[in-house]
């Protein structure tokens, strides 16, 4: 029975950090769904309304965050009338959902940073989600200092796990050298702030404990209040579209200058590794092959490293 309902709350914790907290535009999406229906274009004027932002997301984009994410992750309800889709709140959205994403907004908010940064994208391979890997990998760190071998035998990652610390070193929250006999991991002092902060909040919320409840008052304060909702939504959105690859979408030049600095940093990789590092998922591996394969054939700038590596080319 206790391990039944710890597996209920590892799969709710999962689920709000993939489907809520790790982009802002989906936090804000998730508050102001309502239990009556709404159609995707009511829910598009209302955000329109709310940001103060040049980049607002689109009837498509707001289709595309509740279709794969606050649908699937059971937040809201969905009908359809006459070819026209309708979304509401659910039950587990009102409990959980809208309190953990108001928390999620006021977080990124007060740290002046977009919880995409730290959580990452949850397009990510593996049997687990980049957020929640990232999010029980700081939780164990704060027990004190780890072995890179102590953290993938404790939380069962393997292949995924360099990823993830090489993305939380990115954000500045641990501290990660590899040697050849053993790699410690330890957090820095904004990665202490924040994963004792953040980590420790969220886990007691999925719980049902008492910070729950104080996230059901900030978002009852939200929506008692629509300037201050409309300034945190505002700068929230803002936060995500400065660092959302979606929206900042870049030249040729420049992931071919990503991957040369990656080759340069690590030896060789494989493709596979090339699009986890500079594409944020081992999902963007065609991607990844293209400007590999613009480097290797067309310039002539990479070569083949042993079983389908690349390397920098001598000169």
């Amino acid at each position: 029975m206790v391990e039944r309902r710890y597996l209920r709350s590892e799969m709710l914790l999962e689920s709000l950090l993939s489907r809520i907290s790790n982009v802002e535009p989906k936090q804000v999406l998730m508050m102001v769904m309502e239990w009556y229906p709404q159609r995707r274009g009511e829910l598009a004027e209302r955000l329109y309304k709310l940001l103060k932002t040049p980049w607002k997301p689109s009837c498509s984009v707001i289709d595309g965050y509740i279709e794969s994410s606050l649908l699937p992750g059971g937040f809201v309800f969905r009908g359809v009338y006459k070819r026209n889709k309708y979304y509401a709140l659910s039950e587990r959205g009102e409990i959980f959902g809208q309190p953990v994403a108001a928390y999620s907004l006021k977080t990124a908010n007060d740290i002046d940073e977009s919880l995409f940064c730290i959580l990452g994208s949850a397009n990510s391979s593996g049997d687990s989600r980049a957020p929640y890997n990232r999010f029980r990998t700081l939780e164990m760190l704060l027990e004190g200092d780890k072995t890179k071998a102590e953290i993938e035998r404790e939380l069962d990652l393997h292949s995924s796990l360099v990823y993830t610390l090489l993305a939380l070193k990115d954000a500045g929250l641990i501290e990660y050298e590899q040697h050849r006999k053993s790699s410690y991991v330890k957090l820095t002092p904004k990665g202490k702030v924040f994963a004792d902060e953040f980590t420790r909040k969220l886990r007691d919320a999925v719980k049902g404990g008492n910070e729950l409840k104080e996230m059901k008052r900030l978002f009852e304060r939200f929506k008692e209040d629509s300037e201050l909702f409309s300034d945190y939504a505002t700068k929230g959105v803002e936060l995500y579209a400065s660092v959302s690859p979606r929206i900042n979408r870049k030249s040729k030049d420049y992931w071919k200058e990503q991957i040369i600095k990656y080759l340069k940093e690590e030896g060789e990789a494989r493709p596979t590794d090339v699009a986890e590092r500079i594409f944020g998922s081992r999902r963007s591996l065609f991607n990844a092959m293209k400007y590999i394969t613009m480097l290797y054939q067309e310039e002539g700038i990479l070569r083949k490293s042993g079983h389908a590596s690349y390397r920098i080319k001598s000169s």
